[in-house]
């Protein structure tokens, strides 16, 4: 007797298909396309209008420069690398003092909702700002 095999026979490329295609995959997917999206537009834009806002704010003597943003995984929180705080013009000459803070960890929940939103970006730009400016005061 000749044993033959079925038509629809099981192949590793059809369980591969189907792994893929799982609502657990698909979800991990989409979770870190949401995710590194997020840490492309702390780096780029965010970390942009920080910087800017943080000289326009009121009481400013210093401005400040960012090495990098990175949001958390769990997205309710960012960690912002190397802040180095320079002396502006009119600052004082008593508070005249390059400051350089390694690391600040800061909580920002829904922080997804800063990517598609105006107020939200700029509800954050201000928490980030005074949490610095607190370091700063902190410092001196």
């Amino acid at each position: 007797m000749i044993h033959r095999l079925p038509r629809n026979a099981v192949n590793p490329l059809s369980w591969l298909k189907a792994l893929l295609l799982s609502p657990g995959m698909l979800f991990l997917f989409g979770y870190l396309a949401i995710y590194c999206t997020a840490s492309i537009y702390m780096n780029g834009t965010f970390k942009k209008e920080l910087q800017e806002r943080y000289i326009r704010s009121r009481g400013s003597t210093h401005s400040v420069t960012i090495g990098s943003i990175r949001p958390d995984i769990g997205m309710n929180a960012i960690t912002i690398s190397r802040i180095e705080l320079t002396p502006t013009e009119s600052c004082p000459e008593k508070e005249r003092r390059h400051v350089i803070l390694d690391k600040l960890a800061l909580a920002l929940p829904e922080l997804e909702k800063t990517l598609f939103s105006n107020r939200r970006l700029r509800e954050s730009t201000s928490l980030v700002c005074n949490k610095i400016r607190e370091e700063e005061l902190k410092v001196q």
